[in-house]
């Protein structure tokens, strides 16, 4: 029950990072994310220049789709970002802001 009410909050929440995977050495995280509404029309490499990240991948109406410079984010997407465990807390209160509040 508590892992369930987590993963609500999770996709409810933007910015809230949901790990998927960390690197042997701890370092490196990929992370699955809902970001602000405000990104919406923006391309993902505005968002991995902004943030200092790298989107590895985009789940959109439930098929995955490996981000390009020219992927524009669109509602409802599911952003898979590549991030540095220091970089954690950083990016999960930045991804909850509009890139104007950035």
């Amino acid at each position: 029950m508590r892992w369930t009410t987590d993963q609500m909050l999770r996709q409810l929440v933007p910015g809230a990072l949901n790990e998927d995977y960390r690197d042997p050495s701890g370092n490196v995280l990929l992370a699955q994310v809902y970001i602000h509404p405000g990104w919406i029309g923006q391309t993902h490499s505005k968002l991995e220049t902004d943030l200092g990240i790298r989107v590895a991948f985009i789940t959109r109406l439930g098929e995955g789709m490996v981000a390009t410079s020219r992927s524009v984010h669109q509602e409802g997407d599911l952003v898979h970002i590549l991030i540095n465990d220091a970089d954690t807390s950083r990016v999960e209160a930045e991804l909850a802001k509009s890139p104007e509040e950035i």
